[in-house]
């Protein structure tokens, strides 16, 4: 009687002492992953950084926006050029320059640049640029897709009270001097436009210029924004 049960062949042993509450005394949640490496290829980060404010989650999805929008731009270029369209292979090259530049992409926008001065001289010399633009872009884009998974987004809040016209009006100023700017902070702006406007029509109008922006196409953003009527 004094010993004790003997375990079943094929049961489960449980050590009590390891699921008591203390047993888990100093273990320490590991911190979530970080949303950009210390170091991205072809990417200065703190100067894409500083162009949105230092905030990592925005400059992550304008990263990721790029790898889809421009991922046929090089392919556009060329088709242009051989149709013998330079000024629409030109258009695509200074907006591509500008996108560039605003995420750090120092190696894309310079490669860019050699396009558009090869264009001037002759076929042989821009079929060479374009060649080297395309090695770039394909670098570029398989850095990005590098990136940690994209976390998931908090619940949206909606605003405590109705925003002043003032309000409104000073954060559409400073959009439309930012698009002017082609500056990829604009998008930071109107998705605080987005977060306090309530009105329905100028919600739809912004979701509009939302679309525009993804594709970088300032010029198209800044024309739909004073395009509103009031606004």
């Amino acid at each position: 009687m004094g010993e004790g049960k003997k375990k079943q062949p094929g049961s489960l042993s449980i050590d009590k002492d390891r699921t008591r509450p203390e047993a888990f005394d100093g273990l320490v949640a590991l911190p979530p992953a970080p949303l950009l490496p210390s170091v991205l290829p072809g990417i200065d980060i703190n100067e894409g950084l500083m162009r949105v404010d230092n905030n990592p989650r925005r400059f992550v999805s304008l990263l990721r926006k790029f790898a889809i929008n421009q991922a046929d731009t090089v392919s556009a270029i060329e088709t242009a050029l051989v149709s013998g369209k330079k000024q629409h292979a030109l258009d695509h090259i200074h907006a591509l320059k500008g996108v560039s530049g605003n995420l750090g992409a120092r190696g894309l926008r310079q490669a860019a640049k050699a396009v558009e001065t090869a264009i001037k001289q002759d076929k042989k010399k821009w079929m060479n640029a374009v060649k080297t633009l395309s090695s770039a872009m394909e670098r570029l884009i398989a850095t990005i897709a590098s990136l940690p998974p994209a976390q998931a987004a908090g619940p949206s809040v909606a605003p405590a009270k109705a925003p002043q016209p003032e309000e409104i009006a000073a954060l559409v100023h400073e959009l439309k001097r930012l698009l002017a700017e082609s500056d990829t902070q604009s998008g930071e702006i109107l998705q605080q436009l987005q977060t306090i406007v309530i009105e329905p029509v100028l919600t739809r109008r912004l979701q509009a210029l939302d679309k525009s922006l993804e594709n970088y196409d300032f010029e198209q953003t800044l024309e739909l924004l004073n395009g509103i009527p009031g606004v």
